[in-house]
């Protein structure tokens, strides 16, 4: 097997097909001075994003601090030859060098990119360095920031985690009592080719009759806030979803509609608020919880009952999955603006939380709007539901023809813009067999209460072991950094520095390295990641930036050490106390397991 051969291996298909169909193959440029600019100001990175490859790979990965090398190239031929002369399989196997082809990068390869092998926790050293010149750098530049920023955007706090973590308990039990997410696919499945998802922006109202008009063609899938209005007009959904983890949506059901919704059934996620599943539940509705996903929800093993990433979703994106898993053809979207009407209105007339409500809580932005005329207003929140609806439809545009009939807002890249009245014209010509089949519950539902308790107190059990070493770490490296302050404490900063053993420094860095293995390990991190990611998110990336500072001498490199160091047993403690936390909220979560199994 040759280089080429070796080397395509794992290479991403597309890009990999793309370089065997090349007819040519052609030397990169030669840049003298690359290497020697890397030394000079990267030379503590342990990531490189590069535009342009060349000769320089395995060179670069003769430094010991660097983890990861990224190149964007433009030109097809040059990769050829790059991978022709030299064996990078090692580094590409592992995933230590990607490489993109920079024509085809775009916004879903950036998120993907920053997604795996923690890449994310680079932002703050994140820049493109050219190994040549070419107008797709700022381009590429421009896609990675926006990004970073979208991703920024969906992270929670760790209060909202926790928050997240004691909506799991409360659904728990409601979820595994009624029928599974698989349970719905399997029969509901196929029932007509032709869906239609209902949002609340302000050009729903305009659409009522019409879709009044033809309720009995399609298969209608209404937005929490939707849902209401709905009924008010005489139109009956199929499907209701809510994925509000606050109490905001509960106000949409506090109403019992009674024999009009009874064929409905309500579409819930893990993170929906206990109030609205109450309320659902109470009234005797049909619904379904779906698992979110996240390292701890998989845990459980509750395959049949996942999973939705709702990360960078509205409750419109999470119903167009949900859509095109039930094998619909034809998705139509209406009330789906995603920016303000020209009256400033965030929502229909008929909003239960007025129409103007969101106005208040984000900084608007210009965006292109429906039909590509001009500009209309959005804000933070929508611009990531409509890159998730771009991403979504870019993936799926070989099985599904997305029509955003909305007539309004901001346009959605990929969809096909139509009136309403045209789309509803053309495609909705036959009637669709109402109502949808009634769901049953698991019949193994006690079999997977048993086994999610069982679960719970094996995270408990983990969690404690996790605590109790953590501290222990957390123990040795305060008394490093105590005998640091006593120097510093006693000495002249010129003085302490000299006094400041290497020995001291690199245990610690040591006990640092040995927290962070432990806790990265696979059980370990199934317990408490999803708790401490954004912790870890608002640390790591900061302490990466301290470590990839160049330093012009001894006296500099030790400062950094110790500012590494002491950072470390506060962000330690940290987490630790943060755990410990979340082992309060499972051990509730048992008690209340345990509490309501003689009554089921």
């Amino acid at each position: 097997m040759n280089f080429l051969q070796k080397n395509i291996l794992n290479i991403e298909k597309n890009l990999a097909t793309k370089i065997l169909t090349c007819n040519n193959y052609k030397k990169p440029i030669e840049n003298k001075l690359f290497l020697e600019h890397i030394q000079n100001n990267y030379s503590n990175y342990p990531i490189l994003f590069v535009y342009g490859i060349g000769e320089y790979i395995l060179e670069l990965f003769k430094n010991e601090k660097l983890k990861y090398i990224i190149i964007f190239e433009d030109d097809l031929e040059v990769i050829y030859h790059i991978l022709q002369n030299n064996d990078f399989s090692g580094f590409i196997k592992n995933n230590q060098l990607v490489i993109y082809h920079a024509q085809d990068f775009n916004l879903s390869k950036a998120k993907m990119m920053f997604l795996s092998q923690n890449i994310l926790f680079y932002h703050e050293i994140f820049t493109i360095i050219p190994y040549k010149n070419h107008t797709l750098t700022n381009h590429i530049h421009d896609i990675c920031i926006q990004t970073l920023q979208h991703i920024k955007n969906s992270i929670h706090s760790t209060e909202s985690c926790l928050y997240g973590l004691r909506i799991f308990g409360k659904n728990l039990l409601p979820m595994l009592t009624h029928a599974s997410t698989k349970e719905l696919i399997l029969e509901h499945s196929n029932k007509g080719k032709n869906a239609i998802i209902v949002a609340s922006g302000p050009s729903l109202t305009k659409q009522l009759p019409l879709l009044k008009q033809y309720s009995k063609n399609a298969i209608i899938f209404c937005a929490d806030g939707s849902y209401p209005i709905l009924i008010k007009h005489g139109i009956r959904p199929d499907y209701v979803a809510c994925i509000e983890k606050y109490t905001f949506s509960s106000l949409f059901f506090e109403k019992n509609y009674e024999d009009f919704d009874k064929d409905i059934t309500f579409l819930l996620s893990s993170n929906t608020n206990p109030k609205t599943v109450n309320l659902i539940q109470s009234s005797n509705k049909n619904f379904i919880i779906t698992l979110c996903s996240s390292v701890f929800n998989h845990s459980f093993k509750l395959d049949d009952f996942g999973y939705t990433d709702l990360k960078f979703s509205s409750v419109a994106n999470y119903l167009y999955h949900f859509a095109i898993e039930l094998g619909y053809k034809n998705i139509i979207l209406i009330g789906q603006d995603l920016a303000y009407g020209k009256d400033r209105k965030s929502h229909p007339e008929d909003f239960a939380y007025t129409s103007s409500c969101d106005e208040c809580y984000f900084d608007n932005r210009k965006t292109i709007a429906y039909g590509g005329k001009g500009e209309v207003y959005t804000h933070a929140a929508w611009e990531i539901y409509k890159r998730a609806y771009e991403e979504d439809i870019q993936n799926n545009k070989h099985i599904i023809n997305t029509y955003n009939a909305t007539e309004g807002g901001a346009r959605i890249e990929g969809s096909i813009e139509k009136p309403f009245k045209e789309v509803c014209e053309e495609l909705l010509i036959n009637d669709i067999r109402k109502p949808l089949k009634k769901l049953e519950k698991s019949k193994k539902y006690k079999e997977n209460i048993l086994s999610s308790l069982n679960t719970i107190q094996k995270h408990i059990q983990i969690i404690n072991c996790f605590t109790k070493k953590g501290k222990n770490i957390l123990a040795s490296l305060n008394n490093i950094i105590e005998n640091i302050n006593f120097i510093a404490h006693n000495y002249t900063l010129e003085d302490a520095l000299k006094k400041i053993r290497k020995e001291d420094i690199n245990l610690a860095h040591q006990y640092i390295a040995d927290f962070k293995d432990f806790m990265f390990e696979q059980k370990n991190w199934e317990s408490i990641g999803d708790i401490v990611f954004t912790l870890i998110f608002s640390n790591e990336p900061n302490f990466i930036k301290l470590q990839s500072l160049a330093t012009k001498n001894t006296q500099e490199e030790i400062v950094n050490y110790l500012s590494f160091i002491i950072n470390h047993s506060r962000y330690i403690n940290e987490i630790l106390e943060l755990v410990i936390q979340e082992k309060n909220i499972l051990e509730e979560i048992e008690q209340d397991i345990v509490a309501n199994l003689k009554e089921l």
